[in-house]
């Protein structure tokens, strides 16, 4: 049952209108032809909305016109470079394509070569030029040593390796990279760089633009 007003008028004291409201309580619409007479069913405005039916998840193309942009969810998954004799790494966003980072985690192993190194997560521009110092490990690695450490978005700073050789070390929240935008991992002391050994394993949320 649904309630229905119309704005109706009636004659007062010598002919001057009044307006009255009437509210009445009408049945459900129930509509009726006859035998064999198709029923034809007009929608308003039938143009509002315009989006082209092959459009999908990811496509960059969206229907000309159509006033509602699509977008694609933020989409988990991991980038790893476990080359051995590299002490830094490097990681380019794609054409088209946004990252998150999540959450990073290096694996390094120290040659017997003097002097300590110390990790650090930078954005760089393709052509090498700096962008952001995300963050800096806050504690040195010695030679000759293997050590894990996690950099990620709400994690302790800590200063001194826990159990002897796990350091975590807090990210930016929300760090967003743009296509072109690279992602470097690296012993800011640049002390073995060819012969130290650099695991990295990094979590991203990632989505087409």
């Amino acid at each position: 049952m649904a309630a229905s007003t119309s704005l109706q008028t009636r004659n007062v004291n010598g002919g001057n209108l009044q307006p009255v409201i009437v509210t009445e309580i009408l049945d459900p619409v129930s509509v009726t032809t006859d035998p064999g007479v198709p029923l034809t069913v007009v929608q308003p405005n039938p143009n509002l909305l315009n989006i082209n039916s092959n459009i999908q998840v990811g496509d960059a193309d969206v229907a000309t016109g159509n006033p509602v942009p699509l977008s694609e969810i933020w989409r988990v998954s991991n980038l790893t470079d476990v080359t051995a004799d590299d002490s830094d790494k490097s990681f380019t966003v794609p054409a088209n394509r946004e990252y998150q980072i999540l959450y990073i985690r290096v694996n390094l192993t120290t040659t017997a070569t003097a002097t300590d190194r110390q990790l650090e997560v930078r954005v760089e521009h393709a052509a090498g030029t700096l962008v952001a110092t995300l963050a800096r490990a806050g504690a040195v690695q010695a030679p000759s040593l293997a050590r894990e450490y996690i950099f990620g978005a709400g994690l302790a700073d800590l200063t001194g390796f826990r159990d002897t050789d796990f350091l975590t070390t807090p990210l930016p929240n929300g760090t967003v990279l743009y296509a072109g935008d690279v992602l470097r991992i690296l012993d800011n002391n640049a002390v073995d760089a060819a012969a130290d050994d650099m695991l990295v394993h990094i979590q991203i949320a990632s989505r087409a633009v």
